[in-house]
């Protein structure tokens, strides 16, 4: 069992866009993200050489920049701001996944992991929250600190699948469908 917590270095959501009229936009927005902070909570059972946890996470991240293709905001009118498009400034994720990682390395001193993990993930975004298939990549190392006690560092890639989302711009309706993805450092202690 353990409490991870840290920084979401980079995180970023490209949408394709469809409008009411059936007209399609690829990558027509991109939404960059500042740094945000993630917190997870692990349980799981060590079978030695690898480990089998189930993980709970909570990203927060704050909309850095909205990127509107030429192509699209040509469409919805050429004095539109990103702003009167009515977007949410931060997005929140909340993650279920099980885990599989293989250890390298000593219990009672430094070890090294990698591995990955499945799951699901509702992702609040555009306004609206959305439900999809997640996956994640993971390297980290821990050290005992004690006979029951690890402190650690851990490297997270995260990534959904496709979140359709329905929107509205000044009574137009358009949907746009695209993926989270994300990459933090947590640091973590373990017990």
């Amino acid at each position: 069992r353990g409490i991870e917590g840290g920084y979401i270095l980079k995180g970023d959501t490209d949408f394709d866009v469809e409008l009411d009229d059936g007209t399609e936009f690829n990558d027509a927005l991109d939404i960059d993200y500042k740094n945000g902070w993630e917190i997870d909570g692990v349980a799981g059972y060590d079978f030695g050489a690898w480990r089998l946890e189930g993980e709970i996470a909570y990203k927060w991240l704050e909309v850095e920049d909205i990127e509107v293709t030429d192509a699209f905001l040509d469409t919805i009118g050429d004095d539109v701001v990103v702003d009167d498009l009515g977007l949410d400034d931060d997005v929140t994720v909340l993650s279920g996944m099980v885990n599989a990682l293989f250890d390298l390395g000593s219990d009672d001193g430094v070890s090294f992991y990698a591995g990955g993990g499945l799951g699901y993930a509702s992702v609040e975004a555009l306004d609206e929250s959305e439900g999809a298939f997640a996956w994640q990549l993971i390297a980290g190392a821990r050290a005992a600190v004690s006979e029951n006690v690890d402190i650690g560092l851990k490297y997270k890639y995260f990534r959904t699948g496709d979140l359709d989302f329905a929107n509205d711009f000044e009574g137009d309706a358009f949907s746009s469908s695209g993926h989270f993805a994300s990459h933090s450092v947590l640091a973590s202690l373990i017990f």
